[in-house]
């Protein structure tokens, strides 16, 4: 069998552990105990597996530790870069301090707003479960000044509790 990951948070909510698997849409699992929730994560894997073979289909791959270098070469318009450079210049920082910084600022809009449509939806996917966790705000501290520094994700947020009621 396959290899998930397994997230596991407290929930005050529910009193009590809840595990999460990634890669498995929508799984979780609750214990009271912190191995509790872990077990029942591990049972309901084998199910959902079972299933998805049952139904004849391939179950997702589990996720692989990968170890990145933090270095990526991307290939960009000149002009692009060159508006980027003078950006960085105005701002007295490097190219790729700039670049790094409005990066990190885009895909930090992108998950508050993926975060505000599954609330809005009522989704409890996996994304609202993973971005509820203590794990999520080590990779995105800045996730509770985002709609403060981004006033564009209000206006999203009208949008879509207006697309969600029809």
């Amino acid at each position: 069998m396959e290899h998930y990951s397994i997230g596991l948070v407290w929930s005050d909510e529910d009193g009590g552990y809840i595990a999460t698997v990634p890669e498995l849409e929508n799984l979780a699992a609750f214990g009271e105990s912190a191995d509790e929730a872990l077990a029942e994560a591990l049972t309901a894997i084998e199910a959902y597996v079972e299933a998805f073979v049952a139904d004849g289909l391939l179950a997702p791959k589990g996720r692989k530790k990968s170890r990145y270098s933090g270095q990526l070469r991307i290939r960009l318009p000149r002009n692009l870069h060159r508006n980027l450079a003078s950006a960085a210049e105005h701002e007295g920082c490097s190219l790729n301090t700039f670049i790094v910084s409005l990066l990190s600022q885009n895909y930090a809009f992108h998950k508050t707003a993926q975060i505000q449509r599954a609330a809005l939806l009522g989704v409890r996917g996996s994304v609202a479960a993973q971005c509820k966790s203590e794990s999520a705000t080590q990779f995105f501290p800045i996730r509770e000044r985002t709609v403060e520094q981004f006033p564009e994700a209000e206006d999203l947020t009208h949008s879509l509790q207006a697309s969600a009621v029809q």
